[in-house]
């Protein structure tokens, strides 16, 4: 009896967990949160949907940040949540898309072998009191939107635009201020004593800008004209005001009266309707909407594209602090963002996901840089793109080896810095660099996703291709990756290398064994050699290209090198006359060199 007495007791915990907690605050003059908790009792199988009592209560001085995710990008939401409590963000509220994006269990791993943060929103952001909210109706399950990628452009695509026009038009209306920032969107910093320092505003803004023409460690606002660019409706403060409430009802509106507009565009458009009048200096706002509305543009340099933060870095350049970064100007769709923030160390994963235990790593070969490529004029591209191909041609063949090896050893690869010379774009590209990217240093360490399709790697394909799990290139330097992995090192060189070769790109690894292997050595001789040390945490190979002889078996070979080939990318692209193609398929350049090179040198 005693024992199904404590199974009851067990039982009413997990139960009470599932209920929603919500928590009004208020701070005492020593600057103590006192916290008062009001507990909504939902049952275990409900989300509850959105009110103006559950906006409040999780609201702080009236105002809250909210973004929103379907089943698919939950993972996106909980990183955005848990970033901003990392910062000290409390006043949070996550909308749920659909019943899988609140509660339903899921087993994917968002990419690298480990299961991420793919759990209900409802249970993991619960277990963080950050309170969800459903935003379908309790008869049916979903908004009516995919649960899958909404596809950029796609008709999933605008009607998603629409739920975060509502969003904003319903938490004006309750009287709140709100921060609607997009799930793919990171905070690395407190945004909240910047948003007030401008309290006159009535909306402030996100952009596209590539670069900033403020001067180095000026941290404020965008100067006026900067609203001529095109703002980005991924990060978006909007201040509870008869006017605001007007311009939002007036986006909602627009977007009922066409199904296929997209709630960017139509949001740049209505800023520009009449009158635009910039405010004297030093404001930097501009009243917008036929001179309705106060716009602000936040800093291009410290509120990101994924352009700005991940390429040129121009926080750093110009001296400032990282504030946002939005996973956008990027390539590999849900994967290439995923990855993109793990290189920036702005994802969570469990701890399996850095553990291993079992990794390889490589050094890598890169090729030299064109003198003076950074002030080069147009006229000296071409033979600058040129040798960007090359080079990535020389990286790619590296990697591959070092692929194999980890699919052969049953690790992990880790992947290198990949060197760029040339920028990546969806059209032509100015001195290699995407128009108006002044910024953009030559050569640059590339997100992975400039070059390979990340999601690629790990699908399951038909004709037994191996998959290929990997960690991205700033693994090692991760605090949350475990000392273990990078100190319990075997260091693989050639026989015929000079005794105790560095290990070039993997400094962090301090005392290691050495192995040393003739050159071209075939998977059965890499499995003898490497038998004894199957418990190391991690192989580093020093020159995976001479170390890889290939597989002894027939037809592993041609298995691994079609799911390289599926991995790959393309890098787009040189100014070519009317109906010229002046990109390059990477898997073009891997399988036919000779003839794809002499292709683009005839462009």
């Amino acid at each position: 009896m005693r024992w199904l007495g404590l199974i009851i007791a067990c039982s009413f915990i997990i139960i009470s967990s599932c209920f929603i907690a919500y928590r009004s605050f208020q701070v005492l003059p020593w600057g103590i949160l006192a916290t008062s908790v009001t507990i909504l009792r939902v049952p275990t199988d409900e989300v509850p949907q959105l009110s103006k009592e559950l906006a409040w209560a999780a609201a702080d001085g009236g105002e809250i940040f909210v973004t929103w995710a379907n089943e698919h990008f939950s993972d996106f939401a909980v990183n955005w949540a848990l970033h901003l409590k990392d910062v000290g963000v409390h006043n949070i509220l996550v909308g749920a898309m659909d019943v899988g994006a609140a509660k339903a269990s899921s087993t994917g791993g968002g990419g690298g072998g480990a299961q991420s943060l793919r759990s209900p929103l409802c249970f993991t952001l619960m277990s963080h009191d950050i309170p969800v909210f459903a935003m379908y109706e309790r008869n049916a399950n979903s908004t009516g939107l995919t649960k899958g990628d909404f596809g950029w452009g796609s008709p999933s695509f605008t009607k998603m635009g629409r739920q975060k026009v509502d969003l904003a038009h319903t938490f004006l209306s309750y009287g709140l201020n709100i921060t609607l920032a997009d799930s793919d969107a990171v905070f690395v910093a407190d945004p909240r004593a910047f948003f007030a320092s401008h309290p006159r505003a009535d909306v402030l803004a996100h952009t596209d800008k590539l670069n900033s023409g403020l001067p180095v460690g000026d941290a404020g606002l965008e100067e006026a004209g900067a609203i001529h660019a095109v703002a980005n409706i991924g990060l978006l403060v909007f201040r509870a005001r008869p006017q605001t409430l007007a311009f939002v009802a007036a986006w909602r509106e627009g977007l009922n009266q066409d199904p296929k507009a997209w709630d960017q565009t139509l949001f740049n458009q209505l800023l520009h309707i009449g009158r635009m009048t910039p405010e004297p200096a030093p404001s930097r706002l501009t009243r917008a909407w036929d001179d309705a509305l106060l716009v602000g543009i936040l800093p291009t340099a410290s509120y990101s594209s994924g352009h700005v933060a991940y390429v040129s870095g121009l926080a750093a350049q110009k001296k400032l602090t990282q504030v946002m970064v939005h996973t956008t100007f990027q390539y590999g769709g849900t994967p290439g963002k995923r990855n993109r923030l793990r290189e920036g160390m702005l994802w969570y994963d469990p701890p399996a996901y850095y553990a291993g235990p079992r990794f390889l790593s490589i050094d890598m070969q890169y090729p030299a840089i064109p003198p003076g490529i950074q002030t080069m004029g147009e006229e000296g591209m071409h033979a600058v793109q040129l040798a960007h191909l090359q080079g990535m041609l020389q990286q790619m063949l590296q990697i591959r080896a070092g692929m194999a090896m980890a699919v052969v050893l049953n690790r992990t690869f880790i992947m290198p810095k990949l060197m760029c010379l040339c920028d990546r774009y969806w059209a032509p590209l100015d001195r290699c660099r995407i128009p108006g990217a002044e910024a953009v240093p030559l050569p640059f360490t590339c997100p992975m996703d400039h070059v390979f399709e990340p999601g690629n790697l790990e699908q399951r394909m038909e004709g037994g291709e191996p998959l290929v799990p990997f960690r991205e290139y700033s693994f090692l330097g991760n605090p949350r990756t475990p000392a273990v992995v990078k100190d319990d090192v075997v260091v693989l060189e050639l026989a015929s290398a000079a005794v105790n070769s560095p290990e070039g790109s993997s400094p962090l690894a301090r005392s290691r064994a050495t192995l040393r292997l003739p050159a071209n050595s075939t998977n059965l001789g890499l499995q003898a050699a490497l038998a004894a040390h199957e418990a190391t945490h991690r192989i580093h190979v020093t020159d995976p290209l001479a170390l890889w002889g290939g597989w002894e078996e027939q037809g592993a070979n041609a298995r691994m090198a079609s799911r390289f080939l599926r991995s790959l990318g393309f890098w787009c692209c040189r100014k070519v006359p009317h109906g010229q193609d002046g990109g390059m398929g990477y898997a073009d350049l891997l399988l036919n060199t000779q003839k794809a090179l002499q292709r683009f040198q005839r462009l």
